[in-house]
């Protein structure tokens, strides 16, 4: 399997985080920090991190807005990808992608399941391309 080119110059991604949850705070969101703390480690940066309760219109706007930000390259968000009925992120991400990569829910799935067994099936990561911008959903 082929690596990182290490000739090629080093660009750093603007990357937004906002964690889907109808309980945490900034304060105490842990996975969130975790997310900015290693996109900041990695050399990348931060364009804006916040908390948004599990509210598909609400989540799908804050999408669109940052996706028309030319200063936001990548958006992940955490949280709001389980079974429970409030787990509304999946659907929030599909109303706004142009294109899902489908591929990438499939293989998180198998890392998953390395470190968590079967219950990976209960989490549903996926993403997608909108305005330029790359969208990936992931567990809390």
């Amino acid at each position: 399997m082929a690596g990182i080119d290490e000739s090629r110059e080093f660009i750093p991604v603007r990357i937004a985080v906002l964690t889907v949850s109808d309980t945490r705070t900034l304060e105490d969101d842990r996975s969130g920090a975790v997310l900015a703390e290693r996109i900041e480690r990695d050399g990348h940066i931060v364009a804006e991190r916040m908390i948004l309760r599990d509210e598909r219109d609400e989540i799908a706007a804050q999408l669109r807005r940052w996706c028309a930000r030319p200063e936001v390259d990548a958006i992940i968000t955490t949280g709001g990808t389980g079974l429970t009925g409030r787990d509304v992120t999946v659907e929030a991400h599909r109303d706004v992608y142009e294109k899902e990569i489908e591929a990438f829910g499939t293989l998180f799935t198998m890392v998953s399941v390395e470190k968590i067994g079967t219950s990976a099936i209960q989490s549903r990561a996926c993403a997608g391309v909108a305005k330029g911008t790359y969208l990936f959903a992931l567990p809390g």
